[in-house]
């Protein structure tokens, strides 16, 4: 639909500048472009916002279809179902429909009308924080003017408004970025969590994309199929998200720009590349060339009316004191139009006008031309129009900036100027000019400068890094200066370990993590067969803190098996590094239930008191003793973790010996000596307080003083403090988030958050916890966290009474783990599972599950759940009418409970006794099990246990 040049009244006249227009909860300020609901700010896209003005204004009243098209889009071809979504966006931020509450009503035939009623105030107030806070985005800033692009900025805008999904495709140097930039920066207060931008180019890996994107979005996630951990990541968010030169990773950034689009309904995806990514749901953009000039005969103001032209003359003029004249008019108009109106390349001509002139420029452009084509000055490929100006432009620098843009190409994404030296410097290039020669290669557009933080960072465009690496490898040089690059990282990552204490989180993945990509590329070359041995084992070890800080342990494992393998046999057997790869090895393979990881640690053990070194000792001792409860061996961990807690006593890390009482806290804690662990894991959580590192978590894999917290809040419930449980649990999780570290959030959601939420009965808060980890689990996939997400989902649908759902889901998820294990609660699943059977009629199956968790966990000495195991045989007896049996286990229960003192298993064993005993008109009995159990608490009133009591006892009165 073609909407007429004017409307009957423009958005700006409809309401007064000093007006605000208030309704229900919400306060719309029009000359502000700002909405408020209640003091907060509602985050509205600026289409969106002009048609809740045109239809607020005008309250009361229908408004047609085409006028609220003709105010909104005012002489551009809309189609109606724009209008549908944005008016479906309005609906959804407003809450219409919720607790019965309309704002927006469509009128058949007619148009929409706004229903509430509306009250016109002045503005006099005060916009809280909230409503002017900066919206996050991390958008390089554009630090030139942008010139013919104006209308293709629009464009991309109100496509975005339109469409999910929308691909800038043309030539490299053609603009796409810019444009995205562009785009996105007048877009970027319309998206409520802001724009996030990925720069692609310097990831050689495919693979590797959606692991770039999570840890750029601030959660890291581990190697694998990431792409579902990321829609899951997204899924609430509403923002921009721009991937930035995808030709090198079409497939990977097709996928992933596609199941974003689909799993993550409020974020819009702007790609750029050489071609489409043909995905569903991509609306196609081809930028075009900058127009320039048909003909050269021109004068000056007539040439100046062509965006190549002014480009060419801006950056001209900024390397000196170019003036574009009427006899100059005519070469630059020609100089435009050979370079096809790539603004790359117009700038790098225009970077040399001081010093060859334009009419030098145009005579060597012909040369480079015909040199590049094969002698085809006409040829149309873009393509290699863009090579012919980087070769021409390459040839035009001094030999030192030459040799030090070629130098550079070995680098990845941003580089500082110490990355930079190390590198380049020689005899040629000595360290002090280096700067001089950079700033040279910025002036000329071959590489980009920006500010990170109080730093300048640096960075080749991708079209001039692939074409400078392919004249270093010509030079003869590429072994030098890549022996160099991967010498830098070595050195340069080498004091990640240690920096983890001294920096902050952020401040250390800003150091640290963004260098990832470099320490691939390094590896590759060393590993590779013309490259360095003992430099690819020097950096696998010094990627190790990187690797498992960005909890990436199948890459960890793969890169150190590598490593492994270069060992000689002497080295292989006693040698420092073959410690500290054996350790990385031991690590990565945790919780995986792989016997190499027992190897490994074994391995490391051996050489660790061979070399007197009490640090991997350490390390592991904890190592062994993780593999021994997952093998669910008590009296090893016991041993363990003594010996642990001797050597910690000599460290000369304070954070060792209240690691060591975690250690003994947790063996009590599963044999269900709940006052002994509780007081050990009292005192650790106390020093963690004041001593934990974050190199703590790089040496035993996850943060200490977060997996205190995890097993502190269930002893805390059983002892019967649920109030302080809870506070704990959520308090761990909240810190293993701040760590910003995958596997200690997944930790602390798999041991506590979610147990705590269904011992508790908070069922919502169980079903987002369980969501979450499920989520959370796709980074892992080796790992124990999505059958623990499925195990804690069984017990949910329990809790909920959908036994049949929940048995099956239990059987299924127990098949795959190892019987005992007490990483993985085996045994309590298996009577979560006994009971689910029991109320699903399956009275002999679920008879033998309870019977083989109760004999598991007593041959194993696991003793912290026994209590509730035997209560849930009970159960079981009395759902199959056997009362005495039951009575006999429901007692049993209440003894095991009061010999550990856990006084919340003797409440539930208290509650099931009682109801058996009222049935049986025993109330006087039932009367005083349960005020004798209930007698125990001070806190906790409110939950439903107590609760479920409380009314028990007040049936029995």
């Amino acid at each position: 639909m073609k909407q007429p040049g004017r409307s009957s009244g423009s958005l700006d006249t409809l309401v007064p500048g000093n007006e605000i227009l208030a309704f229900g909860l919400f306060k719309l300020l029009p000359s502000r472009r700002t909405l408020l609901r209640a003091g907060q700010h509602v985050a509205l896209g600026g289409r969106a916002f002009d048609v809740l003005i045109a239809l607020v204004s005008r309250a009361g009243t229908v408004v047609s279809s085409e006028e609220l098209l003709a105010q909104v889009w005012p002489g551009v071809f809309v189609e109606n179902g724009a209008l549908r979504v944005h008016i479906a966006a309005l609906r959804k931020a407003l809450g219409d429909g919720q607790d019965g509450q309309h704002f927006i009503v469509n009128i058949p035939g007619r148009g929409y009308s706004f229903a509430a009623s509306v009250s016109r105030l002045p503005v006099e107030l005060e916009l809280p924080p909230e409503a002017t806070a900066v919206v996050p985005n991390n958008l390089p800033l554009l630090l030139t003017e942008v010139f013919g692009r104006e209308r293709w900025i629009a464009v991309v805008a109100s496509d975005l408004m339109l469409r999910r999904f929308i691909t800038l495709v043309g030539p490299g140097g053609i603009g796409k970025t810019t444009v995205a930039l562009a785009a996105a920066t007048t877009l970027s207060s319309s998206y409520r969590d802001g724009v996030c931008f990925l720069d692609l180019a310097p990831i050689a890996d495919p693979t590797l994309v959606p692991n770039t994107l999570a840890s750029i979005l601030g959660s890291p996630v581990s190697s694998g199929d990431t792409t579902s951990a990321l829609v899951a990541m997204l899924r609430q968010k509403a923002m921009l998200l721009i991937l930035d030169n995808c030709e090198h990773v079409v497939e990977v950034a097709a996928k992933l720009a596609e199941e974003i689009c689909k799993g993550a309904p409020l974020v819009n995806v702007l790609a750029t590349s050489r071609e489409p990514l043909r995905a569903r749901g991509e609306h196609v953009r081809r930028i075009p060339p900058l127009e320039a000039p048909a003909s050269s005969d021109l004068t000056a103001e007539q040439a100046l009316a062509f965006p190549a032209v002014q480009l060419f003359v801006d950056h001209a003029a900024a390397f000196g004191s170019f003036v574009l004249s009427d006899d100059d008019a005519p070469v630059v108009s020609e100089i435009c139009r050979r370079l096809d109106g790539i603004a790359l390349a117009i700038e790098l001509a225009a970077g040399r006008v001081d010093k060859f002139g334009v009419h030098g420029i145009a005579a060597r452009l012909d040369d480079r031309f015909r040199l590049l084509t094969g002698g085809y000055r006409t040829a149309p490929a873009h393509h290699q129009t863009l090579d012919a100006t980087f070769d021409w432009s390459f040839e035009l620098l001094a030999e030192a900036p030459r040799t030090l843009l070629r130098r550079l190409s070995v680098l990845a994404g941003e580089f500082d100027m110490d990355a930079a030296v190390a590198i380049a410097e020689d005899s040629l290039i000595p360290a002090p000019a280096i700067a001089e020669h950079l700033a040279a290669l910025v002036s000329a557009s071959l590489v980009t400068a920006s500010l990170v933080g109080e730093e300048a960072a640096y960075r080749l465009l991708e079209s001039t890094r692939a074409y400078a690496r392919k004249q270093l490898v010509d030079s003869g040089e590429f072994y030098r200066v890549a022996e160099r690059h991967a010498t830098y990282f070595r050195d340069m990552l080498l004091p990640a370990e240690v920096g983890a204490d001294t920096h902050s989180a952020s401040a250390w993945h800003r150091i640290y993590s963004r260098q990832i990509e470099n320490l691939r590329i390094a590896l590759d070359w060393a590993s590779s067969e013309n490259g360095n041995r003992q430099l690819a084992i020097d950096l696998t070890i010094t990627g190790i803190p990187i690797w498992l800080r960005l909890s990436l342990n199948e890459e960890c494992r793969q890169r150190v098996e590598a490593a492994v393998d270069l060992l000689d046999p002497p080295e292989y057997q006693s040698s420092r590094q073959a410690m500290q790869l054996f350790a990385a090895l031991g690590n990565s393979l945790s919780y995986r239930f792989d016997s190499r990881s027992n190897k490994a640690w074994a391995r490391v053990l051996e050489i660790a008191r061979a070399l007197g070194d009490s640090d991997y000792k350490m390390r592991a001792i904890r190592g062994l003793w993780t593999n021994a409860l997952g093998d669910g061996d008590i009296p090893l961990a016991d041993k363990l973790a003594i010996e642990f807690t001797g050597i910690a006593r000599t460290s000369p890390d304070p954070a060792d010996v209240p690691l060591g009482e975690r250690l003994t806290g947790m063996v009590f804690y599963y044999r269900g000596d709940f006052r002994a662990a509780r007081a050990l894991l009292e005192r650790a959580m106390a020093a963690q307080e004041k001593l934990e590192t974050g190199r703590h978590l790089l040496r035993y894999r996850l943060n200490q003083h977060t997996v205190t917290g995890t097993v502190l809040a269930k002893v805390l419930w059983f002892v019967g403090c649920p109030d302080r449980a809870w506070d704990m649990a959520e308090s761990a999780l909240t810190r293993a988030k701040e760590t910003q570290h995958a596997l200690t959030i997944m930790d602390a959601l798999a041991y506590s958050s979610c147990h705590l939420a269904l011992l508790l009965d908070k069922l919502d808060t169980a079903d987002d916890y369980i969501k979450e980890l499920v989520d959370q689990a796709v980074c892992d996939p080796e790992g124990p966290w999505d059958l623990f997400g499925r195990c804690w989902r069984g017990v949910l649908l329990s809790r909920k009474a959908d036994y049949l759902g929940a048995a099956q889901l239990l059987s299924d998820a127990l098949q795959k783990m190892p019987p005992g294990n007490f990483l993985l609660p085996y045994n309590y699943f298996l009577g979560e599972l006994a009971f689910a059977l029991g109320q699903s009629g399956e009275d002999l199956r679920s008879k033998a599950t309870i019977a083989q968790a109760i004999e598991s966990s007593a041959s194993r000495e696991e003793r912290w759940c026994m209590a509730e195991l035997v209560r849930l045989r009970g159960e079981i007896f009395a759902i199959a009418g056997d009362t005495t049996a039951a009575e006999t286990e429901f007692q049993r229960a209440m003894a095991l409970s009061q010999e550990q003192r856990a006084d919340s298993w003797a409440l539930r064993a208290a509650t099931s006794l009682a109801r058996l005993l009222m049935r049986h008109a025993r109330r006087a009995e039932a009367l005083e099990v349960l005020q004798r159990a209930m007698s125990r608490f001070s806190e906790g009133l409110g939950t439903q246990d107590y609760q479920a009591a409380n009314q028990l006892v007040q049936e029995l009165r």
